[in-house]
């Protein structure tokens, strides 16, 4: 009997802590790892985690942050990465930039003889941490923010976007002569952009006089049209 109650209070006490450290942490790997967290029996572990509590509880008073907001699950990206042959969205790349930026800068803390000396454990725990800074400064940038390639990601990229560019404006400037030159056989003086192509809207009874490809065929407004390309 006084086990089993024993046990009762140290259940419950669990779940009060467990309760109220996923209301400190925000981000989803924190909630994760405090959801899985359980007691330690072990003196050793008890006494170091207090230790860790403790200097986090300095480290906070003095004004100090680990700056972990902003991380995002990054269980999805990882579970990608175990396929082989596989290759990460752009978001997920920008998840794992955001914590492996995170990583390096704890890394980077404690490297004062007095701070190694205040915060002895803390210090250990960001020894663990790889050196992620070539990798990180290879994939930083080259994600813009709604997971668009940069085109700074590489210079192949740069150039085949500007050829890109340079093609459309030259099909523009190509559609926009054509309005110039056939008034009549135009049936609303505008470039639109259809099926992947920039076309304008031809008179069917003028095909004849615009070369080109025909895209589709409307009957709406007054006269039935056509939409042409280049």
């Amino acid at each position: 009997m006084p086990t089993d109650g024993c046990q009762d209070v140290r259940d419950a006490g669990d779940q009060r802590g467990r309760g109220s450290a996923r209301k400190a942490r925000a981000d989803v790997p924190g909630r994760n790892r405090v959801q899985n967290l359980t007691p330690s029996t072990d003196p050793r572990t008890v006494v170091r985690e207090l230790a860790i509590t403790s200097e986090c509880a300095t480290l906070l008073a003095a004004g100090q942050r680990f700056g972990f907001s902003g991380i995002e699950d990054p269980e999805p990206a990882f579970a990608r990465l175990q396929v082989r042959d596989t290759s990460l969205d752009p978001l997920q790349v920008l998840v794992l930039e955001r914590l492996i930026s995170v990583a390096t800068g704890v890394r980077g803390l404690f490297r004062d003889p007095e701070e190694l000396r205040e915060y002895p454990e803390l210090s250990a725990v960001s020894r663990r941490v790889p050196d992620l800074r070539r990798l990180l400064e290879s994939i930083s940038g080259r994600i813009l923010p709604g997971g668009e390639v940069d085109d700074s990601a590489s210079p192949g990229l740069r150039t085949i976007r500007r050829e890109i560019g340079d093609a459309r404006n030259r099909i523009f400037r190509s559609l926009e002569g054509i309005l110039k030159a056939q008034p009549l056989a135009v049936q609303d003086d505008i470039v639109t952009f259809r099926n992947g192509r920039f076309v304008i809207p031809i008179r069917s009874d003028s095909r004849g006089m615009v070369p080109g490809v025909v895209h589709g065929l409307s009957s709406s407004g007054k006269r039935p049209s056509s939409n042409r390309s280049p």
